[in-house]
């Protein structure tokens, strides 16, 4: 089928993913070691909402009319916000960095803190619960956004109770959320806040992390590849596309890149499942 046109239901799926701060990996996904690192999935998304900025129009104005009208970027900010049913102590303590700890047999997180403003940065993937192209085919619809920050806000004792947002600044970066460099030539631009997705199959992200020593990198044995042609490996660090070879057609499981990783390097696979 086509993949291009398509129209979507309800929020299936929101996984962060923490981004290395310092390092070659700088702005990747903090994978550990060569087994799959699949992020940290939000419980209960129900929403989420980007907000781009309107663009600004400029006139040119004289004789008492418009001549011409040219647009430019707006200067808002990009921001988005996302609403979840359930309100996670452990995604809250890994956003803000405020500990978890215990008084008796309870479980304590502190809000509003001298922490503000230090949110981590994570990477994100979206994706829709149920997407149709034009002639009613299944697709599936995702967002993939390289760099963002999301704030915790408090729930409220009122109808919204079972409400929990996070505030959400998306930033600029030259690399894809997988790790593909944005090259002019090839993308017709070279910075994104997000990257849309329109795949046959849920579309997934996973981070390896090589030790010089693992020379096989597997897939999460509760998400099976679909098709070896439809997955891919990028390093992150050239932001160029990994050689090596899967170990079946049709239902990928290992990778082993042609040249053993080194101590430390970054390898992001994208593949569909």
């Amino acid at each position: 089928m086509t993949l291009d046109t398509a129209w979507g239901l309800d929020i299936y799926r929101v996984v962060l993913f923490p981004l290395f701060t310092s390092g070659t990996n700088k702005g990747g996904i903090q994978a550990a070691d060569e087994a799959a690192y699949e992020g940290f999935e939000v419980p209960g998304p129900v929403s989420f909402e980007f907000n781009f900025g309107s663009p600004r129009t400029i006139p040119n104005v004289s004789q008492g009319r418009v001549n011409d009208t040219i647009i430019l970027p707006s200067l808002d900010p990009k921001t988005g916000v996302l609403r979840c049913s359930y309100n996670s102590q452990t995604l809250n303590a890994m956003l803000t960095g405020a500990e978890i700890t215990t008084v008796g047999a309870a479980n304590v997180i502190d809000e509003g803190t001298d922490l503000e403003g230090q949110e981590i940065q994570c990477g994100m993937l979206l994706q829709q619960l149920v997407s149709h192209d034009d002639d009613g085919n299944v697709v599936w619809v995702s967002d993939a956004c390289p760099k963002v920050t999301l704030v915790p806000s408090p729930t409220s004792y009122n109808e919204n109770a079972l409400v929990k947002e996070y505030n959400i600044a998306l930033s600029p970066s030259t690399k894809r959320l997988w790790g593909e460099l944005l090259v002019a030539g090839t993308h017709g631009n070279t910075k994104t806040v997000k990257s849309n997705v329109v795949s046959n199959n849920k579309f997934n992200v996973i981070g390896w992390l090589g030790d010089n020593v693992a020379t096989d990198f597997t897939l999460p044995v509760a998400k099976p590849g679909i098709l070896s042609s439809a997955a891919k490996v990028w390093n992150f660090a050239t932001g160029a596309a990994e050689a090596g070879v899967w170990d079946d057609a049709d239902v990928p499981t290992t990778f082993t890149p042609t040249v053993k990783p080194s101590a430390g390097e970054l390898l992001i696979c994208t593949y569909e499942w």
